[in-house]
């Protein structure tokens, strides 16, 4: 599930030139004849042109926009700008993102103005931000264009879609696009009600009353000679809305001896306890971002504790948190095992990270990039 390094090359030269067109065009908006160095083998980005000055020019492109990568970035980009150009040039290193906040950019011209007050640069984003330092740049500048209103929240259905084993019927009907070892479900076509609920091992009377909502709520292809979900983007958006707005219920707990933590939860999981879940199964699945969380585990009672373990009280430093999951049988059903420890799926652990405070967006977004998205283009693909 790892970028290569192929990859990751190809998304730095893809924003490097996102970047230097953003660059060029302000330039040309400002009087500037800008062209690229390369014809020139200069190892330079581009050169600049207007009334007798020219400005040698070093682009670098970030994926984050925040100033702890964009300064050290610049920086290279300084050094580099320098570097390339020649004596009656203007060196001038420019550092850019997607998007990048005013504050963050304030304080890239801040370390310019302290470390560099003579260097000639600054910052740009595809949103219209640019802030830059030196003679000759001052007209460069431009303040961010507005960001769109959100959309209002997605509607929590109040039917049978999102009942414990709603979810998990939904889960069965994902399973295709989902790698086997993220959701452990059966993969099959199903032509009705019938079908479904024999895979699934619920009632018929269950499969059907899903089913009508799915087709009422214009989630199912109704041109397909079987179960085929339309519109999973919005069906995944209005089932992680209904699972965050349920109430939680969280117990944690702190080991006697922590050096052994690790390997007693495990223990304990593996002989059928519960399963790892939220950041714990996100790294387990090999998309891991967030650290210094407790481990959480689903569990079906949150009185239920590994061997070794005490509850923990309001001064105590938690070592695992014990869940009670709402739709016990959707994340039971559905969890898969790595070696003998028992995770949460990949559908399951991103509707649970993303309402959680701790970095939990982030987390979903990842999940969502990775194996999600993925899958509402191919299921939502004609």
């Amino acid at each position: 599930m790892q970028a290569t390094a192929g990859e990751r090359r190809c998304d730095a030269a893809d924003r490097r030139r996102a970047i230097s067109g953003a660059l060029a065009k302000a330039l040309d908006a400002a009087g500037w004849q800008v062209r690229d160095t390369v014809a020139g083998h200069r190892r330079l980005d581009a050169l600049a042109h207007r009334q007798g000055v020219t400005l040698a020019i070093e682009v670098k492109g970030i994926a984050e926009g925040r100033a702890d990568r964009l300064i050290p970035l610049w920086s290279q980009a300084w050094l580099e700008a320098q570097r390339g150009a020649q004596a009656n040039e203007i060196p001038v290193a420019v550092v850019g993102a997607e998007r990048i906040a005013p504050k963050a950019a304030d304080a890239v011209l801040a370390f310019i103005e302290e470390v560099a007050p003579d260097a000639s640069g600054g910052v740009i984003d595809r949103s219209g931000l640019r802030r830059f330092h030196g003679p000759h740049l001052a007209d460069l500048d431009a303040e961010p264009a507005p960001r769109p209103q959100r959309a209002a929240p997605p509607k929590v259905a109040r039917g049978t879609l999102f009942t414990d084993l709603g979810q998990w019927m939904l889960k069965v009907l994902l399973a295709p696009g989902i790698p086997v070892s993220m959701l452990d479900a059966p993969r099959a076509r199903y032509r009705g009600a019938t079908d479904l609920a024999a895979a699934a091992g619920v009632a018929v009377m269950s499969a059907s009353r899903l089913i009508q909502e799915l087709r009422r709520e214009g989630y199912l292809d109704e041109e397909a000679p079987e179960l085929r979900l339309v519109r999973v983007r919005h069906l995944l958006e209005r089932w992680q809305a209904a699972v965050s707005a349920q109430p939680i219920d969280d117990q944690p707990w702190r080991a006697l001896l922590r050096g052994r933590a690790d390997n007693a939860r495990d223990a304990w999981l593996a002989k059928g306890a519960g399963g790892l879940a939220l950041f714990a199964s996100a790294r387990a699945h090999g998309l891991g971002l967030v650290e210094g969380v407790p481990a959480y585990v689903h569990a079906r009672h949150v009185s239920d504790a590994p061997p070794g373990f005490a509850p923990a009280g309001p001064g105590d430093v938690s070592d695992l948190i014990v869940r009670r999951p709402r739709a016990l049988q959707s994340v039971f059903r559905g969890m898969v095992r790595y070696g003998e420890l028992p995770v949460s799926d990949i559908v399951q652990t991103w509707l649970d990270v993303a309402a959680h405070p701790t970095r939990g967006r982030e987390q979903a977004e990842l999940i969502w990039r990775k194996v999600l998205s993925p899958l509402c283009e191919a299921q939502d693909a004609p």
